[in-house]
């Protein structure tokens, strides 16, 4: 995913904050459509990469549509301030980029997150799950549903980071196979509508 977003924007001229708004933007309709627009609250904890920054435009997204969200500054000791329950907690703390073990003040985030009462999503893949095997990278977000951009990725259909991604939405943010040129993904996953 990271070449297909480096070649939409160097080949294809879309900015990345183009990409970003069109992911977010694509997040929430499916959120809303899976919750039929029965959310109220909403928390949503933000890391400091792409991912918390999908989380970002998420937030701003929701506020629109009336919902009440609280952000979660995921590795800060500051604002977490937590209400028994939300209607979704979403998780944008890492995305498909991680490849390091997920410890300390990030790692007890993610647990708080875990018993939190609730609806809870994935924003592209569930935190501390490794997009090309599946392993848990120390510790990991347990979502019900990940709505995950442009193509499924090989850790979300892989055990045990299935379990932890839960029921996986793939939706459009402008990539398409286009973005692919002469690099075509060397795995394929059966969907219902293939058997």
């Amino acid at each position: 995913m990271k070449l297909l977003d480096q070649n939409t924007s160097q080949v294809f001229h879309v900015p990345e904050l183009v990409l970003m708004e069109q992911a977010s933007m694509a997040f929430v309709q499916k959120l809303l459509v899976l919750k039929q627009n029965k959310l109220s609250t909403a928390l949503i904890a933000c890391g400091s990469g792409n991912n918390g920054g999908d989380g970002l435009a998420i937030a701003r997204l929701l506020r629109e549509q009336g919902v009440f969200v609280s952000v979660w500054p995921a590795g800060e000791e500051e604002g977490h301030r937590t209400s028994p329950s939300y209607d979704v907690v979403i998780d944008a703390m890492f995305g498909t980029g991680l490849s390091r073990e997920i410890s300390g003040a990030l790692a007890n985030d993610i647990d708080v997150l875990n018993q939190l009462s609730g609806w809870k999503v994935a924003v592209d893949i569930a935190s501390g799950i490794s997009s090309d095997d599946g392993a848990v990278l120390g510790t990991a977000f347990r979502a019900d549903d990940t709505i995950t951009f442009s193509f499924g990725k090989k850790g979300q259909y892989l055990w045990p980071g299935n379990e932890y991604c839960g029921k996986v939405h793939v939706v459009s943010m402008g990539i398409t196979q286009e973005s692919w040129l002469d690099d075509k993904p060397h795995t394929a996953v059966l969907e219902p509508e293939d058997l």
